[in-house]
């Protein structure tokens, strides 16, 4: 996959002559730049004709910029084989764009839209075929690290389906930590409990509902706070015997031997402190204590009397 820009050029003036090929003024629009306010009331106006952080924002609605973008997409994918595409700065276009660029892609893809507003981020879904779950990333996270209880994570699939077709949650993409974002793992608490958190919020984004994705470094325990902090150096610190590493890897190996995505996903089980929920013959468990054994009588499960069930973290 690979991640394209089509709201901006890099530019952060008027200077427009350094640009190919959007060289000219009436390629853009005016100078105004989106406040945090924008964003917070969602003022579409704004968003989608002002500049984020002053970077150069294109005109979509010009013909000859739009016809440009949808071409320079479609020859983008074709000449290198692209399999997918995660779009930067979904709301800041229109997303009648964003239906005509997804088509002329031919190939899967996602796009950013950062707010944790279901309502709003939803609204997206038509207009290619997924969008990163935002959602996810703040409820799911604020629930496991804040230790709320788990029963906010029925709630989260409760409320998505009062949003979108439940379907729609299978293209959705699942993070817990991105290069957009301070890492979880930064923020304040003991970190032997935070490690164990960052073990349950990944292993729900790794199985729940959705695709996957999980940002680089995760598996080395990185805790860099805001941008660019966050993006630390991997090359001369990949330690693929961690236990986090080997966490991932061991779901990742379950989840394709079990074909989990085939599967709708069943709540088992949900308390203050303990959330279960399975994807056809792979059961999850989770819970948001970092310390002490927890004990459950899960009686509604997929399995049969005199089945085996294995516990894939014990060989």
């Amino acid at each position: 996959m690979v991640d394209v820009v089509a709201n901006h050029m890099g530019n952060l003036n008027t200077d427009y002559s350094q640009n190919n090929p959007f060289n000219h003024a009436s390629h853009y629009h005016d100078w105004c730049e989106i406040s945090s306010s924008d964003f917070a009331n969602h003022n579409q106006h704004n968003i989608e004709n002002c500049r984020l952080a002053k970077l150069a924002d294109l005109k979509q609605e010009d013909s000859w910029v739009k016809s440009t973008l949808l071409s320079w997409i479609k020859n983008l994918v074709s000449n290198y084989k692209i399999d997918g595409l995660r779009i930067d700065t979904v709301p800041e276009v229109p997303k009648s764009f964003w239906s005509e660029f997804s088509n002329s892609s031919g190939v899967y893809t996602i796009g950013e839209v950062f707010d944790g507003d279901m309502s709003y981020v939803s609204g997206y879904t038509g207009s290619m075929d997924a969008v990163l779950n935002y959602p996810f990333f703040f409820w799911v996270r604020d629930t496991i690290f804040n230790q709320k209880e788990m029963y906010n994570l029925r709630n989260y699939y409760n409320e998505w389906a009062k949003h979108i077709d439940t379907t729609k949650l299978f293209y959705l993409g699942n993070f817990c930590d991105n290069h957009d974002n301070a890492r979880t793992l930064s923020w304040n608490g003991v970190w032997e409990d935070k490690k164990k958190y960052h073990k349950t919020c990944h292993a729900m984004a790794l199985t729940s509902i959705g695709i996957p994705i999980v940002y680089y470094g995760a598996e080395q325990y990185f805790a860099g706070g805001n941008d660019p902090h966050n993006r630390e150096i991997l090359w001369r610190n990949l330690n693929t015997n961690t236990d986090m590493y080997q966490f991932i890897e061991t779901i990742n190996k379950e989840r394709k031997k079990h074909e989990i995505w085939k599967h709708v996903q069943i709540e088992r089980y949900v308390d203050t402190q303990f959330f279960s929920y399975s994807r056809g013959q792979f059961l999850v468990c989770l819970t948001n204590l970092a310390t002490g054994i927890i004990h459950r009588s899960v009686t509604y499960h997929p399995f049969t009397t005199g089945q085996v069930v294995c516990n894939i973290f014990n060989s």
